[in-house]
């Protein structure tokens, strides 16, 4: 198996994604540098052009390094697709990260998507904490996004009556965004876990909403929107 840091630059391909990346690893399961493989030997993998061959050779190795770097700077881990601490339920989605990287503890129970608007009205409010609790008091981790809104309420009513949660984001783990919920990033650093599959220095650009909220989807039993 290729390096942790190997597999996080190849994951910075463009066009490599997740699907190609585990394709190429069981074409050749003893890889241990990327480096070895030829032009023709990745195009042997379906999916894998002759344009997306080139790309890859051209890796850049020192993107992984250090992300590897600041990961543990932060007293983060990073766990791949194969590892025993990647969440087994997230391995049967459609398109499941190779790797992801994680701050904090993930509990071990089943859990339970909440999301919604980032302006919810007063009664919305209400019937997240309501959902919120009842899905608690039957033994579920509640997952969300971190975003304003009913994200932002889902987390909040957790801590208010000492439950599990983990927070999934569309950036990477060394910023806080929103900035206005920098106490609630405090708890979370605590008591509860951040998931992202995006390398530190990640922005939160729109492009990465939707690869996050399916990585909400995999880790859950079921979504609330």
């Amino acid at each position: 198996m290729i390096p942790k840091s190997q597999l996080i630059s190849l994951s910075e391909v463009p066009g490599m994604g997740p699907r190609r990346i585990r394709a190429l690893l069981r074409k050749f399961p003893e890889l241990e540098d990327i480096t070895n493989l030829s032009k023709s030997d990745m195009m042997q993998v379906e999916g894998i052009s002759g344009d997306l061959a080139a790309k890859t050779k051209g890796i850049d190795l020192d993107i992984g390094n250090r992300a590897m770097d600041k990961t543990a700077s932060m007293g983060a881990k990073y766990f791949t697709y194969w590892d025993s601490d990647y969440p087994e339920h997230l391995k049967t989605i459609y398109d499941a990260p190779v790797g992801i990287f994680v701050m904090g503890d993930i509990p071990q129970l089943p859990c339970m998507g909440i999301v919604g608007t980032r302006q919810p009205s007063p009664y919305g409010k209400k019937m997240v904490k309501i959902l919120t609790l009842d899905l608690m008091k039957a033994g579920f981790c509640i997952v969300s996004g971190f975003a304003r809104g009913i994200d932002t309420w889902a987390h909040k009513t957790v801590f208010k009556y000492n439950g599990n949660t983990i927070a999934v984001l569309g950036n990477g783990l060394d910023i806080c965004y929103p900035g206005e919920n920098r106490k609630l990033w405090d708890l979370l650093l605590e008591n509860g876990a951040f998931i992202s599959e995006f390398i530190p220095g990640t922005k939160p650009d729109a492009v990465n909403f939707p690869k996050r909220n399916r990585i909400i989807s995999g880790l859950s039993n079921g979504v609330l929107v």
